[in-house]
């Protein structure tokens, strides 16, 4: 509210809340194992979800270890916030965390994961096409993981 009392003085300026929604817009860099974690307990403290727009967008490594942190933020997102976005398209699985693959049976899988890895480190790729098989290889090792539980 801008109150000027007359011709020539100076405007008084008082702030009003007027809006009840809060949108919360979070970009972060994820480069080693734990940086998921603290964005997790970022999220789950945020105060009055119930009027809190949540955009999540994650970019970095994501070590298999940390692959069930994206399903609880997103889970978060959707039953905590009155609307919560995630974008993990630009995660791709840490170049040294390959242990999980080896871990896998013999076969189909295990050679899948392979050609997977290949492709998402392949830089002759188009960044898309690594993107893509990037997320492919986080999908296969949630559903191993699952499998394997």
């Amino acid at each position: 509210l801008v109150t000027i009392d007359h011709s020539g003085s100076p405007p008084q300026i008082e702030v009003i809340n007027t809006g009840a929604l809060c949108w919360e817009v979070i970009k972060k860099d994820i480069r080693q194992i734990g940086d998921l974690a603290a964005v997790r307990h970022q999220i789950e403290t945020l105060v009055d979800p119930h009027h809190r727009l949540v955009d999540l967008k994650l970019h970095g490594l994501l070590y298999a270890e940390e692959v069930e942190i994206l399903k609880h933020l997103e889970d978060m997102l959707a039953s905590r916030f009155l609307f919560g976005r995630t974008d993990f398209s630009d995660l791709y699985p840490s170049p040294e965390d390959d242990k999980w693959i080896l871990a896998l049976p013999p076969g189909i899988l295990r050679d899948a994961a392979v050609q997977l890895r290949t492709l998402a480190d392949d830089r002759d790729r188009s960044q898309r096409q690594s993107q893509i098989a990037s997320l492919a290889l986080m999908e296969l090792y949630v559903m191993a993981s699952e499998v394997l539980k």
